[in-house]
């Protein structure tokens, strides 16, 4: 076994474990008495309800757990759509969303950060969201879609947002599942079914855009999430091959595919189903794809989980994105013109200017055991400042926060710098961010950033500058 490495070999034996089970399910499927339409076959098969299907094109063969569209174009799913058959999107985003203790105030806020002008920008009409519907109570489905209906017809009328529910014939039986990882019998029944509803929504999405997004149906969205998110994928499509995207880091939050990997997630899912949680196939499934400990991460996530109330009783959900993307000031380009100068040796080729100019790029330097450094920008004409905000780490740098700094001003030009600074604000730098409003009106020519006592690397994600009153 010269030259195989552990790793390899545990993936080569996971290949295995997957092969043997869709040879398992050809064979099942053979034996099916149900007709149910899977994508790529004309003719029906026999098939038990959920059970996965052999696709048959020509000489191809291989294996699919998703329905045909005419079954997830049909009444039995759609609930309310108004999309063209034929439109292709720029991306889906798929939520999948039941029923929780404190009603549905997290979906809607969710759905409201997603919908809302200041968040898609000018871009929605190549955005589809699709809303799965994934309680066992059908009144509770109606009930949730009528609401969703009366809240949202714009939406649904402009084909901008579908709401669904799953084939009743897609679930497998969640009598006799496995248990692991010490869980109990009711958990393992909830997030078994959980990768089920994942799978379906997939299919779903599958070959209805170029992209899609997966979310959970707790959380809130970036500021201009949607030209942040079109700037991400445009980032790595010029650079790589991906699997992968994360826009998000927690859970099943912020993972974007290719739309042409649905189908195969979504069999991947079905086959696996009891075996582990969603996040963990997720994992799993970019392991066998070659991107395992390869994250793709963005510098901060577009979307932050807002829901401390799990739809499994008694659960509860604390965590949040370590760096969350708050503001649209530098993305959009909106900062005062300045000259950006540091002290602070670059690393990776980045530059300064990157953390103030327009777009998602960012500085990384260090002091080099110099007992203060500094980041200085110089206005191009005299700003009144109303806020500030620096933001340094970020998910690909998480300890390279500045840990002791101030802001300071200057008001004094002289050639490219001001010759005196003054403290702006007794506020300091707190967890890596220094946010100082002006209450006052406070005209200045130049701005700095003091860095003391730094002994790590600086990320320096943006500085944003809110001139006026």
């Amino acid at each position: 076994m010269r030259g195989f490495s552990r790793r390899r070999i545990q993936s080569v034996l996971l290949l295995a474990l997957v092969c043997l089970m869709l040879l398992l399910i050809i064979i099942t499927v053979s034996r099916k008495t149900d007709q149910v339409n899977y994508f790529g076959q004309n003719n029906e098969i026999d098939i038990s309800s959920g059970s996965a299907s052999v696709l048959k094109n020509g000489d191809l063969s291989l294996s699919s757990a998703c329905l045909s569209r005419n079954i997830l174009n049909g009444r039995e799913v759609k609930l309310y759509s108004n999309r063209l058959p034929n439109k292709k999107y720029y991306l889906t985003i798929g939520i999948p969303t039941i029923a929780r203790s404190v009603g549905n105030k997290y979906l809607m806020k969710t759905l409201n950060s997603l919908t809302a002008n200041l968040t898609v920008g000018n871009s929605s009409t190549d955005l589809l969201i699709v809303l799965q519907l994934g309680d066992e109570n059908k009144h509770e489905r109606t009930r949730v879609a009528m609401e969703i209906k009366e809240k949202y017809p714009h939406l649904i009328n402009n084909g901008i947002l579908d709401v669904i529910q799953v084939y009743h014939n897609y679930y497998p039986s969640f009598q006799k599942l496995k248990r692991r990882f010490g869980d109990s019998e009711t958990r393992v029944k909830w997030r078994s079914k959980q990768v089920i509803d994942f799978s379906f929504l997939s299919c779903y999405c599958y070959g209805l855009g170029k992209y899609h997004l997966q979310l959970e149906d707790d959380v809130i969205a970036s500021p201009y999430y949607y030209l942040k998110l079109k700037d991400f994928i445009k980032s790595y499509e010029v650079k790589e091959r991906w699997f992968t995207l994360d826009a998000s880091i927690l859970g099943y939050i912020g993972k974007v595919y290719h739309s042409y990997d649905l189908n195969e997630i979504a069999s991947f899912y079905y086959i696996f189903f009891d075996e582990m949680p969603v996040d963990w196939m997720e994992y799993t499934w970019r392991d066998i794809k070659g991107q395992k400990g390869r994250w793709r991460p963005r510098v901060a996530s577009l979307f932050q989980h807002i829901g401390l109330t799990s739809s499994l009783s008694n659960k509860k959900q604390r965590a949040k994105e370590a760096y969350f993307d708050k503001h649209a000031q530098k993305f959009l380009g909106l900062n005062p013109p300045a000259i950006i100068h540091t002290d602070l040796d670059a690393a990776d080729k980045t530059k300064i200017e990157s953390a103030y100019e327009q777009g998602a790029g960012y500085f990384w330097g260090t002091c080099h055991g110099k007992s203060s450094c500094y980041i200085k920008v110089i206005f191009k004409k005299a700003t009144q400042l109303h806020r500030v905000i620096v933001e340094t780490g970020g998910n690909f740098a998480i300890n390279d926060t500045i840990h002791h700094g101030s802001l300071k001003i200057g008001t004094n030009l002289n050639a490219n710098d001001c010759v005196h600074y003054v403290l702006a604000s007794p506020i300091t730098i707190i967890k890596g961010t220094l946010d100082m409003v002006f209450s006052k009106k406070q005209i200045v020519n130049c701005l700095k950033i003091e860095v003391r006592r730094q002994m790590e690397w600086v990320f320096v994600r943006e500085i944003n500058v809110w001139s006026g009153t």
